[in-house]
């Protein structure tokens, strides 16, 4: 979503909010 483009990966795993973001294939 726009949400999780508004970080990046790495900023949004620090924040604990998207870190699955970077991990489409697991779905």
């Amino acid at each position: 979503t726009d949400r999780d483009n508004f970080l990046t990966a790495d900023e949004a795993k620090e924040y604990g909010l998207i870190d699955h973001v970077m991990q489409p294939e697991d779905m």
